[in-house]
């Protein structure tokens, strides 16, 4: 049986497929929210963006309302510099790191123990005690055998 050459072989190209049905189209646009003047209260606040609200969208956003202790980095009075009150779990004084207003989160790495936060001294414990991102770095002032 002669299986030819690969110069004696009748080349078949397959042919492009037709195309099937006819693609949906898109979906149409979502309606646009009527928009609001600057000088109007567009979320029902009480706040326009002229009188300094941040978000007239969200009417759980604006100047004077109590900042929330959240993880979700959501800016409750338009403050970025503030990260609300109830954001200490563990009582040392010191915001959770994952408590967060925007960008400015609190500093304590392990809001679960009062032992632990920004001010403490780091012990020789396997821990980072004083949130500095390092564990058991400074402990040249602990007993050394050798001094």
């Amino acid at each position: 049986m002669d299986t030819g050459t690969l110069n004696s072989r009748p080349r078949t190209i397959p042919k492009p497929a037709a195309p099937s049905a006819k693609l949906p189209s898109k979906a149409p646009p979502a309606p646009v929210a009527e928009s609001c003047s600057p000088t109007g209260d567009c979320d029902g606040d009480g706040v326009s963006l002229a009188d300094g609200d941040c978000d007239d969208r969200d009417a759980s956003r604006y100047p004077g309302n109590p900042e929330v202790a959240d993880f979700t980095g959501h800016d409750e009075d338009c403050n970025s510099a503030t990260i609300g009150e109830n954001g200490d779990a563990d009582g040392d004084g010191f915001i959770s790191v994952r408590v967060c207003n925007g960008r400015n989160c609190g500093d304590d790495c392990d809001d679960t123990r009062p032992a632990v936060n920004p001010h403490a001294a780091e012990l020789p414990n396997r821990r980072d005690d004083n949130c500095n991102g390092a564990v058991d770095d400074d402990l040249e002032g602990w007993w050394n055998p050798a001094r």
